[in-house]
């Protein structure tokens, strides 16, 4: 397996620990709200991204408009990587 390979590999674990370890929190947590609300404030935008924010991404590669993106990276992230 190239480096590229195993390092997109290992991301897509790291990502899906990292949901299901957000998920757990969320779960057991006694001050829902209060959390809630500590999470929105560590965000660039202050709030959390919408499921539906991140699909958009996807739609958008997947429709012709994206016709002449090619070998980027598209970061969705809510401008966490730009501070």
């Amino acid at each position: 397996m190239s480096t590229t390979a195993a390092n997109h590999k290992q991301s897509r674990r790291s990502a899906g620990h990292y949901r299901f370890y957000i998920a757990e929190i969320f779960r057991k947590s006694a001050r829902l709200a209060e959390l809630r609300r500590e999470l929105d404030a560590r965000q660039a935008m202050n709030r959390m991204g919408k499921p539906a924010e991140i699909a958009n991404a996807f739609l958008f590669l997947a429709c012709d408009e994206s016709s002449f993106y090619t070998a980027s990276m598209l970061t969705v992230d809510g401008g966490m990587t730009a501070e």
